[in-house]
């Protein structure tokens, strides 16, 4: 039995046009899965998803702000009309704003949260309640000290 098999799983990962996410995103559609990307620069999206298209054709993607816990809920049940279930969440999106604790402006501090927190929470629940329905699934949060 291979615990690590992911062959026709449906994989989310937000923040997944560049960096990081991208790499997971290389790394699961290597693997045989079905693999959504998540970003909100639609040309980097496109650019990504164009990319990965080269692996395998199993791959959406999907410009939505994951702050917006409105578009999270629709998107989410487009996804799962589109590409099917979402097996695994894995929440990637991040962001930093570097700065001294004494000269952080609020805005980009309730910023942080948004992206960094909240959005964890939307994606996870919308998720989190289909899976249930369904028996189970795997979400993966990623998190940065910086």
């Amino acid at each position: 039995m291979n615990f690590f098999d992911v062959t026709n799983k449906c994989v989310l990962i937000t923040g997944s046009s560049r960096g990081i996410g991208n790499t997971l995103a290389t790394g699961f559609a290597s693997a045989g899965a079905r693999v959504i990307l998540n970003g909100t620069d639609v040309k980097k999206l496109d650019l990504a998803v164009a990319e990965l298209k080269r692996i395998t054709p199993n791959v959406h993607g999907y410009g939505f702000d994951v702050t917006d816990y409105d578009a999270v809920r629709n998107v989410v049940g487009q996804i799962e009309k589109d590409a099917g279930p979402v097996d695994i969440l894995i929440n990637n999106a991040g962001i930093h704003k570097r700065a001294a604790l004494s000269e952080m402006k609020i805005e980009d501090w309730k910023r942080v949260l948004e992206v960094n927190l909240n959005a964890v929470f939307f994606l996870s629940q919308q998720v989190a309640n289909r899976m249930k329905e369904r028996g189970g699934g795997k979400i993966i949060n990623i998190g940065s000290l910086n």
